[in-house]
């Protein structure tokens, strides 16, 4: 027919139910989609190649991921999850630790038959980093970060608003012993030049030349090397597991686990091992496949536990090495930094009848005045409050950060009061020599 397009109007009615079946099929697709909210203390760059894969094999489910530092999001977790995660994710295993342990953790599996809670996804190390234009010999060894030549030069995040430092800050402890490892960590802030507010800043700052030196987890550094940036793992190497876990609160806890076995599955564990990301796989097949990218101490490491991180044994006081690294250095970095460096030199000026006046206020200002049993007896006394009971005795308050403030305070005035003395009477000798 002269002037057809060859098609035919389609009949209002029909149009109607046609429009109608469309919205029906949105609504249907609308209700059966799911969301999946994730609480990370990972930056997006990492979280973002894992989510895309995921989203991809799972197109119903809508991934919402929220970064917030670890301790932040366990204090989140422990207040019964208020705005509905389902799953956590950090590189801190001693958080996990503290979460199972209150009960904040969903099972691992469907039927939670084998009582697992958290998985397992990635291992991990600490150590520091420099730029590679650094100007003379960087640090070799954790006892090179003290040399004087370091002063103003060093930078850390707080352990309280990263989790990865906790665990830097544990691994110390643990390989040392609590007495000896805290002498090393308050030694050390002698030659902090800053304490950053997150562990991300550590690395940023560093790349701006604000310092030269930044205690680190690798996969941070790794990730930066090629910007100029260099790491080093501080031995003995403990490699520390990063974890994933269903919160117990959270509503969608069957999305939650296939995430999970997706991230342990062979493709996400292998994506572990881009240069963007820089982690090392659990999966052992996997990981032997790029071993040879991985440092030699690493590799011992992964072979020989002869030093093993202990998640457990940090989780017994994770709250207490948190204020007490608050309250002995943070708050008084300044004072500690100048009282260690009149120290130092006074150990250039001391006669030899007065050096050792001079050791004993050095081991009084590098002393912690707190033992290892009355930081785990904080962390109970702590926990009983938060279920809603009483303080555990008395003594508590000799366990609490009100104490150890005061404790700080007459520490520091006593080392200032000894310092005068001693500086006083090295004049004396001097100007009697004279």
């Amino acid at each position: 027919m002269s002037g057809s397009t060859g098609f035919r109007k389609i009949p209002a009615y029909l149009a109607v139910v046609f429009i109608a079946l469309l919205t029906a099929l949105a609504s249907r697709d609308a209700a059966t989609a799911r969301d999946l909210r994730v609480l990370t203390s990972f930056p997006d760059y990492f979280t973002k190649p894992f989510v895309e894969d995921f989203s991809k094999k799972y197109p119903a489910i809508n991934v919402t991921i929220l970064n917030k530092n670890t301790v932040a999001s366990v204090k989140e977790i422990l207040l019964d999850n208020p705005r509905g995660f389902d799953l956590f994710w950090s590189s801190s295993p001693e958080a996990f630790s503290l979460l199972e342990k209150s009960g904040k953790l969903g099972p691992r599996t469907s039927g939670g038959t084998d009582g697992a809670t958290y998985a397992d996804f990635a291992l991990s190390g600490v150590g520091w980093c420099w730029l590679e234009s650094f100007d003379g010999r960087p640090p070799a060894t954790w006892n090179d970060l003290l040399d004087r030549r370091f002063q103003d030069k060093v930078a850390m995040s707080h352990p309280a608003r990263s989790g990865s430092t906790h665990m830097l800050l544990e691994v110390i402890l643990q390989d040392r012993g609590w007495d000896r490892g805290w002498q090393y960590i308050l030694e050390l802030s002698g030659n902090l030049k800053t304490i950053t507010a997150r562990s991300f800043s550590v690395i940023e700052g560093l790349k701006r030349g604000r310092f030269d030196i930044g205690l680190s987890i690798d996969f941070l550094a790794l990730t930066e090397a090629g910007d100029g940036v260099r790491f080093r793992y501080g031995q003995p190497v403990m490699m520390a597991p990063a974890r994933i876990a269903v919160l117990k609160e959270g509503p969608a806890q069957e999305e939650a686990r296939l995430f999970i076995d997706h991230l342990l599955g062979k493709p996400s564990q292998e994506l572990l091992t881009r240069s963007d990301i820089r982690r090392i796989p659990v999966d052992a097949a996997v990981r032997e496949r790029s071993l040879d990218l991985l440092p030699r101490e690493v590799q011992a490491a992964l072979k020989f536990s002869w030093s093993t991180y202990d998640p457990d044994l940090a989780e017994t006081r994770y709250l207490a090495v948190n204020d007490l690294f608050d309250i002995f250095i943070t708050r008084n970095l300044v004072q500690r930094r100048n009282l260690l460096r009149r120290l130092d030199q006074l150990s250039r000026e001391v006669p030899s009848d007065l050096v050792p006046t001079l050791i004993k206020i050095k081991k009084k200002l590098n002393q912690l005045p707190v033992s290892e049993i009355d930081a785990v007896r904080s962390e109970q006394a702590r926990k009983v409050q938060s279920d809603g009971g009483t303080t555990v005795s008395g003594a508590a308050k000799e366990w609490s950060p009100a104490t150890w403030r005061l404790a700080a305070k007459e520490q520091l005035a006593d080392v200032d009061r000894l310092l005068s003395e001693l500086e006083e009477n090295v004049r004396n000798a001097v100007s009697l020599h004279d």
